[in-house]
C-alpha cells in the first residue's frame, strides 16, 4: 500500500522597492498654496496644494461683471429702503409723541371742564332744594341753566377731540405697520433675487480646487512652486507610500501559477548573503499576472511568463519574531505544493524519462 506524497515546486524571485507614486494635476490652473515641503510625512486626505482654475472666456468674465454689478445695485437698493424705514420710524415717533402730548393736554382740559360742570350742577341742585325755582321767572331760570348747558357742550366737544386724537394715533400705528409689511416684502423679494445672483456668480467664479494626498506616506519630491501655471496631467508631487517599503517579485512556473491565487499565504525564505542562513517570513500574495519587468531577469527564468507580487510585513520579522533588514534586489525563494503523487508514480516517471528516446519531441 502506498500513500500519496506532496509534490513541491521551487519558485524564486527578488525583493523590489515600491516606487514613489505621482500626484498629477486634474485640471489646468495657477498654484496658489502649497502646504507641505519635501520630506513631510503625510496622511491620506491631507491638502497638498490649491489650484485656481484658469478661465480664458471673455464672455464668461462679462457675465461675472454683470452679475456683480446687479448685486451691488440690489444691495444699494436695500440700504436705501432701510434708511427710508429709519426715517419713517423717526417721523412716526415724532408724530406719535405730538399726538400723545395733545391727548394728554386734552385729557387735562376734560378733567377741568368736568369738575366745573359738577360745580354748576351742584349749585343748581341747591337752588332746586331751596324751592327758589317757584319764585323765579322763566327768564331768570334760563339764565341760571345756560352755563350748565354750555359747560355740557364744551365737555362733549372735548371728548370728541379726545376720540379724534385716539383715532389718529391708532391710524398712525396702522400706517406704520402697513409700511413695515410692505418694506419687509420688498426686502424679502430683493434678498431672494440677490441669493439667486450670488449662486449664479458662485457657479461662474473660479474656485480653488484642493489637491489631496491619495495615500499616506512621505513627500519625496515637489515639482511645482506657488504661482506656477500647470496643465492637466502635469506632475505635482511624488509620494513614497507609507505601506511596507519592500515587496517580493516571484517568478512562477506554470504549475505554480495554476495553484496560487491572490490572498494566499506563502512562506518566503530570504537570503541576505551567502554567509547567513535564510530566514522565513510569512507573506501574502497581492496579485498574480503576466511578467511586466523583463530587465535584470536571470537567464534561467526567461521562459517564465507569470509573476506574483507579495507584500512583506512591517517591521520585517522572521518566523521567530526577530527583526532584520534586507535591501532591494536580495534573492528570495519558496517551496510550494503543486500536487500529490505516490512513490510508485514518481519512480515510474523517473524510469520513463530515462528510457525516453532522445529523438522524441
Amino acid at each position: 500500500m502506498s500513500f500519496p506524497l506532496p509534490e513541491r515546486s521551487l519558485i524564486s524571485g527578488i525583493l523590489v522597492q515600491r516606487p514613489a507614486k505621482t500626484v498629477s494635476a486634474r485640471q489646468s490652473g495657477h498654484i496658489v498654496h502649497i502646504n507641505y515641503s519635501e520630506g513631510s510625512v503625510l496622511e491620506r486626505g491631507d491638502i497638498l496644494a490649491e489650484i485656481i482654475p484658469e478661465f480664458t472666456s471673455d464672455q464668461n468674465q462679462r457675465k461675472i461683471d454683470r452679475i456683480k454689478h446687479q448685486i451691488q445695485l440690489g444691495e444699494q437698493l436695500m440700504r436705501n429702503w432701510q434708511e427710508d424705514h429709519k426715517l419713517l420710524r423717526l417721523s412716526h415717533i415724532s408724530r406719535s409723541a405730538k399726538l400723545k402730548a395733545h391727548r394728554l393736554a386734552n385729557a387735562a382740559i376734560l378733567n377741568v371742564e368736568s369738575a366745573r360742570l359738577q360745580t354748576l350742577q351742584e349749585n343748581l341742585r341747591k337752588v332746586q332744594q331751596l324751592g327758589r325755582p317757584k319764585l323765579l321767572t322763566s327768564l331768570e331760570w334760563q339764565r341760571l341753566s345756560d352755563p350748565l348747558m354750555q359747560q355740557t357742550i364744551r365737555i362733549a366737544q372735548t371728548q370728541i377731540r379726545q376720540e379724534d386724537l385716539d383715532f389718529e394715533l391708532k391710524q398712525a400705528v396702522i400706517s406704520l405697520d402697513r409700511q413695515n409689511i410692505q418694506l419687509q416684502s420688498k426686502l424679502s423679494k430683493q434678498r431672494s433675487e440677490l441669493t439667486q445672483l450670488e449662486q449664479e456668480l458662485d457657479h461662474r467664479l473660479p474656485h480653488p480646487k484642493l489637491v489631496r494626498a491619495p495615500w499616506a506616506g512621505r513627500l519625496a519630491q515637489r515639482f511645482i512652486q506657488e504661482g506656477d501655471l500647470v496643465q492637466t496631467e502635469d506632475k505635482l508631487f511624488d509620494i513614497v507610500s507609507a505601506s511596507p517599503p519592500l515587496s517580493a517579485q516571484l517568478f512562477l512556473t506554470d504549475n505554480a501559477q495554476a495553484v496560487l491565487k491572490p490572498g494566499d499565504t506563502i512562506n518566503l525564505k530570504l537570503s541576505g548573503d551567502s554567509h547567513t542562513q535564510p530566514r522565513t517570513v510569512s507573506t501574502i500574495i497581492q496579485k498574480i499576472g503576466p511578467i511586466k519587468v523583463w530587465t535584470d531577469r536571470p537567464s534561467h527564468l526567461e521562459q517564465l511568463r507569470f509573476e506574483a507580487i507579495v507584500s512583506l510585513p512591517k517591521p520585517l520579522e522572521d518566523s521567530r519574531g526577530e527583526a532584520f533588514l534586507f535591501a532591494p534586489g536580495a534573492p528570495v525563494f519558496a517551496w510550494i505544493k503543486t500536487g500529490e503523487s505516490t512513490l510508485i508514480e514518481r519512480l515510474y516517471r523517473i524510469i520513463h524519462s530515462e528510457q525516453k528516446s532522445p529523438f522524441e519531441p
